[in-house]
């Protein structure tokens, strides 16, 4: 939504002008960052202009809203395929292993045990290993929270 104010000299545009700005720039208009709105002469100033540019603004918001939208649906898509979920499969492989080379150099990451970790949660250091895990005689012992074994039954 455009806001349009007039001065003496000037009128004055406010708003989501992202859309629009090459055109008010090709009309002469210059940003005024101290008041936060585009300016053109105002011999430009007619109601024609100001319907033309709202249109504008409003389809082209609309269009990028759109393609957002198919942008995130196909990402969907794609992370729910096969091939997806391979590509996140091995990411978070190299995530291990990175994670392993620095625990190696620097002693980081204590809680990540081995290349076949799967982290559940990063920030709260929570892994399950069912290559590490432990049985002691009732269930597998494969979760890790900060290093620590707690049983995944």
């Amino acid at each position: 939504m455009l806001t349009f104010r007039t001065t003496e000299d000037h009128l004055l545009i406010g708003g989501n002008t992202f859309y629009i700005k090459d055109a008010i720039r090709v009309l002469g208009g210059r940003w005024r960052k101290e008041l936060s709105s585009w300016s053109l002469p105002i011999f430009l100033d007619n109601e024609q202009l100001r319907e033309v540019m709202q249109g504008d603004a409003e389809a082209a918001c609309k269009a990028e809203k759109k393609k957002r939208r198919e942008e995130a649906k196909a990402a969907r898509a794609y992370w729910a395929s096969p091939e997806g979920q391979a590509q996140a499969v091995e990411e978070e492989r190299a995530r291990v292993r990175n994670a392993l080379e620095q625990k190696k150099a620097t002693g980081a990451y204590w809680w990540v045990c081995c290349e076949e970790c799967r982290v559940i949660d990063w920030h709260k250091k929570h892994t399950s290993c069912r290559a590490c895990a432990e049985w002691d005689g009732y269930c597998w012992n494969s979760f890790r929270v900060n290093g620590a074994i707690f049983t995944g039954d």
